[in-house]
């Protein structure tokens, strides 16, 4: 699988070996809860009136139910590539750990500017 990360100022693409493993966002079922309507905490009451009658409900619940959508990682595959470190060699190790610090540093800053964004909305953290 190709890879890509910045190293200082340039940005680096490699070949790494690879394998598939079950998407963890849907857990190998391909589809998962519509992010609009999953994402929402729902209080009891709100379910009840969102979700009217019991097929509704149980609809919500079931997995590839009528409020499921392709997965948003694997497109509905049920897989997803991923590097494999046992089939590198010491080169391919060097880049592929310098891929996973530098996607370290990007989670960490892209939740800097969730938490900014959210704070700035009038969103104080508890």
């Amino acid at each position: 699988m190709e890879v890509t990360y910045w190293d200082g100022d340039d940005e680096v693409t490699v070949q790494l070996p690879s394998k598939f493993e079950v998407c963890p966002r849907c857990e190998g079922h391909g589809t998962h809860l519509n992010p609009n309507i999953g994402q929402h905490a729902y209080s009891r009451e709100e379910f009840e009136e969102a979700f009217s009658d019991d097929e509704d409900r149980e609809q919500y619940f079931k997995r590839g139910g009528i409020y499921d959508v392709s997965c948003e990682q694997c497109s509905g595959k049920r897989v997803i590539e991923v590097p494999d470190p046992k089939a590198m060699n010491a080169e391919q190790k060097a880049h592929f750990k310098a891929y996973t610090k530098s996607e370290r540093e990007r989670a960490r800053m892209d939740a800097e500017d969730r938490r900014t964004r959210w704070m700035e909305d009038g969103c104080p953290m508890d």
